[in-house]
């Protein structure tokens, strides 16, 4: 398990060390989605100043992808 502390709010957030290999995992396999989610932080970041972890962008990659696979399917 990996303890990450949050500047912005003083929180800490324990990622579980599955979760931070999952989410490597699906950046290499759905790198366009992951490109998205990476343009999504930054203007999440420019926002709000705070930045997305990874369990949050893999969160994003796992839905947008799911939302984009429907789409195709139409």
């Amino acid at each position: 398990m990996i303890v990450v502390k949050n500047i912005n709010n003083n929180v800490s957030l324990c990622l579980d060390s599955s979760n931070l290999q999952m989410y490597e995992t699906m950046r290499q396999e759905y790198k366009a989605v992951a490109d998205c989610v990476d343009k999504i932080g930054e203007y999440y970041e420019s926002v709000t100043s705070a930045e997305l972890n990874e369990e949050e962008k893999l969160y994003l990659i796992l839905h947008i992808n799911r939302v984009c696979s429907k789409e195709s399917e139409s």
